[in-house]
């Protein structure tokens, strides 16, 4: 039996019976004002720059002989699954890069959620007073966010605010210590001697924990690493540049800068108070959840190969 309601075969019987077909009548209107070639021709446009706008869109289609208005170019161009998104904003991935964090992933491809969880990850973050939160809109498929041309790359860059350093593990969060000035080798033993050991005691990990950071000057300065052997820090190896989607302290950073907002800190004082009060009410299941969902990322970077993902 067809799912059919009778309204529906009530009219095809009368439209066979009044034309002999079955075929729909001829629709009356405006004929369509692009041909399947033309709209190929726009298509092919808008992925050659994904920035592009629809009136730059529709000038470069005229000059293929195509005049439109600027609502026919985005009507075409999303009936092709083309449509305009916020760009992703991701690291710059060089070719050294990827081979790195490719090549950190399949080292660490058999380590389950309790291997990571044995983990003390580390990072530095600066707040701002006044979030910039422009975006940059591009044309894309569905699934293609992370295609190298659908993502706006972003670098570290200063400017004013409060710059924390912060750890975290599976056990939640441990102690958030601002920064002052620039952080040199000398500076950051001075985190490791007064809040990393604190935060692994505190969370406890005694001595029995890897110790994770970042490729930072200061971190991999000579006296730095005379300092972690001599207190017999264990460090997670290898760990690969520009890979924010492979520390999950990342995405506790992205949650600490929109609880924070609404604290709406007058100052940089008030800012660093609000900064450290947000940290301490992170819940311990969230710090959980994104230690359990390293093994994804590990195999997310190695389906990659070594590209973007979605952490």
């Amino acid at each position: 039996m067809f799912s059919l309601c009778r309204r529906t075969v009530y009219k095809t019987v009368q439209r066979h019976d009044e034309t002999q077909s079955h075929a729909d009548r001829q629709r009356v209107g405006r004929p369509k004002l692009s041909t399947v070639r033309d709209d190929r021709v726009l298509v092919r446009l808008s992925l050659q720059n994904r920035r592009e706008t629809i009136p730059a869109l529709r000038a470069s289609w005229g000059e293929h002989g195509v005049l439109s208005s600027d609502s026919t170019v985005k009507r075409r161009l999303q009936e092709a699954g083309l449509h305009g998104r916020r760009a992703v904003k991701k690291p710059l991935l060089t070719p050294v890069h990827r081979a790195k964090r490719l090549a950190f992933a399949q080292e660490h491809a058999n380590w389950t959620w309790i291997d990571w969880s044995t983990v003390l990850w580390t990072d530095e973050s600066r707040f701002t007073l006044f979030q910039n939160d422009g975006n940059v809109f591009v044309r894309r498929r569905v699934n293609e966010q992370l295609r190298p041309d659908c993502i706006v790359p972003t670098v570290k860059f200063g400017g004013g605010g409060v710059t924390v350093w912060g750890a975290m593990s599976y056990r939640g969060t441990g102690f958030l210590t601002p920064l002052t000035g620039n952080l040199n080798a000398r500076g950051y033993i001075q985190i490791l001697e007064d809040s990393m050991v604190p935060s692994a005691h505190l969370l406890g990990y005694g001595n029995h924990y890897f110790f994770m950071d970042d490729g930072a000057p200061c971190h991999r300065a000579g006296i730095v690493s005379t300092w972690k052997d001599e207190n017999n820090v264990r460090c997670l190896q290898n760990w690969p540049p520009q890979s924010p989607d492979l520390n999950p302290i990342e995405n506790l950073w992205k949650e600490l800068k929109t609880s924070v907002r609404r604290f709406r800190s007058r100052n940089l004082r008030e800012l660093a108070a609000n900064l450290e009060t947000a940290w301490a009410n992170i819940p311990v299941v969230k710090c959980q959840r994104l230690i359990r969902s390293m093994p994804d990322r590990i195999q997310a970077v190695i389906a990659a190969r070594g590209g973007y993902t979605r952490y």
